[in-house]
Parts: C-alpha cells; structure tokens; sequence
C-alpha cells in the first residue's frame, strides 16, 4: 500500500515539480515507507535465526529464503508411532497429543520418607542465603531485562527484548512494579506465565515422535524474572552442589566427568583380574517429568 502511494506521489512530482503540498506529502510516505521497511527486516531477521548479522544492508529476499527452508524443514508430514507404522495428515496431531500427554501436566504421588537433612551436607550460610532474598531493586530488574537477547522467540504475547528495551522509558515503571509484584507476593498472573511449547527435533532427521522435545516459549516479563533468580544464585552454585555434578555450574566442564569415564573403562576388556560391571542410565524426559514438590522439598 506504502509502496503504490509513494509511486503516485512520486508521478505527481514529475507533474508538478514545484509543488510544495505534493513534495511534502511524498516526503511523509517516504518517511512511513522506510520505517515500514526497516520493521518488515527485523521481523524477517527474526524469524530467521541468523544470529551472526547484525547490521547491514535490505536482506529481506535473504531473510525471505531463510523463513521458507526453515519452514520446509521443520514442517511435519509423516511419523512412525509405536507400532511402527507411518502415520500422516490429521492423525499426527493426535500421535503428538498422546504421546506428550504421558508426561506433560500429569501428576504423580512421590514418597519424601527417604529425605532428611542427613541427605544435604553442603548448605550456604546465613549472610549469602540473606543476600539471595533481598529487595529486588529497579535497577536490577532493568539489567536482567536489557541481557536478554532481543532476537529470541516471544511468548505467547508477541513481545521480545527489544520492545521493552526501545520503550523502557515508558513501559519501564510498570515492568519493575510487575516484577517487584512477584518478589514480594509470591504469585505469578496466569498470563505472564502462559507459555507456548514448540517441537524442536533431536535428530538431524526426525522420523519418531519421540524424534522431538517439546521447549516452551515463555513471555520475557518471564524471562526477566527467571534470570533475576539466576544471577543471585549463580555464583553459590558451586558451594552447594556436589562435584560430581560438572555440567550447568560454573567454572566446571562436562568435559571432565567425560574424560573420568573414559579412565575408567579403561581395562574393562581385559577378563582377567576382579569382575567389573557398567550399568548405564538414562532418564527419559528428566527435565519433563520432575516432581516439583519433590524440588521444592529439596530446595
């Protein structure tokens, strides 16, 4: 529409090219045309998850073959369920349904007889515990908003980063009341919290529906919240949790705990000498299917 306006207005000009009213009123749509262009870039800029151009010249035609090769590959068209049979059309909705409903929203009953403090020898002492639970200031609030990336994925709001961040000045005031609202009362609105859950594949070619994980979406006033928590016990994280755990804590390596299994299979082969047994585990959906009573009783 911007675009047939300025090429009138434009044909107008060559008509009367002295004026004044047509040349000012070509150098508004002009204006609109150009801001129209830079959001359609943006938007396409983040739908295509390049995350290493930054700046640069119109590559909407770019950003237009990235969104579609995504599309195609992510769109589902067939699956395997669990008799091995391949399932297309509607009937893949309900495979997925099925499938995630196993663990996604159900509740078990989980025993706590077996915890005691007995369990957890490592324990902050009171001045760092204080120091985690203090007021939540304005300026904290703000930092957290302005690390997050401002091209990932919104929530279900359709809000990322950069809208707050381009109209702090603003919104700002209400953002820190909102979050200092949670601080202190506990309570989170159902639609800050509202998430949409997204299948990404585990696979580079999916064929299962157990091929997917789901990730959820969340709104970035989330966002914001979940990485002020983050900061205040990041660097208590190693006091806390045991050694053995090397992964998701700074300063240690998952790396290391991988070099300490291969050191220990080292001479399983060999038959002579005492009886060696490896047992491997892997829990299906951990992070799905925790208990949060269980964590809160942990925690």
């Amino acid at each position: 529409m911007l675009r047939k306006e300025l090429e009138s207005k434009q044909s107008e000009i060559d008509l009367n090219p002295f004026d004044c009213k047509i040349r000012e009123e070509h150098t508004n749509i002009l204006f609109d045309f150009n801001v129209a262009c830079n959001d359609e870039e943006k938007l396409l800029f983040q739908r295509s998850k390049i995350n290493w151009l930054q700046e640069g010249d119109n590559n909407t035609k770019f950003f237009h073959r990235v969104v579609k090769s995504r599309g195609n590959r992510n769109r589902i068209l067939m699956v395997i369920d669990e008799d091995g049979r391949w399932v297309s059309g509607k009937a893949i909705k309900d495979k997925f349904v099925t499938h995630f409903n196993k663990f996604l929203g159900c509740k078990d009953v989980t025993e706590f007889s077996c915890l005691n403090d007995g369990f957890f020898h490592n324990k902050l002492d009171s001045r760092v515990a204080a120091n985690m639970i203090r007021v939540v200031t304005d300026e904290e609030i703000k930092v957290a908003m302005f690390d997050i990336d401002e091209n990932r994925a919104p929530g279900p709001d359709g809000y990322s980063s950069k809208f707050f961040k381009s109209s702090w000045n603003i919104v700002g005031p209400e953002v820190c009341k909102a979050v200092r609202e949670f601080f202190w009362t506990g309570k989170l609105l159902k639609g800050i919290n509202a998430t949409r859950i997204v299948l990404v594949p585990k696979v580079e070619f999916p064929r299962k529906v157990s091929d997917f994980r789901p990730i959820a979406c969340c709104n970035t006033l989330y966002k914001c919240i979940s990485k002020i928590i983050v900061n205040r016990i990041r660097n208590s994280l190693g006091d806390i949790v045991s050694k053995n755990q090397s992964a998701f804590i700074p300063g240690r390596s998952i790396v290391d705990n991988i070099l300490l299994a291969q050191e220990l299979m080292v001479g399983y082969k060999n038959k002579r000498g005492v009886p060696k047994c490896t047992i491997k585990i892997d829990i299906q959906k951990a992070y799905d299917t925790v208990d949060w009573n269980f964590l809160s009783r942990i925690l």
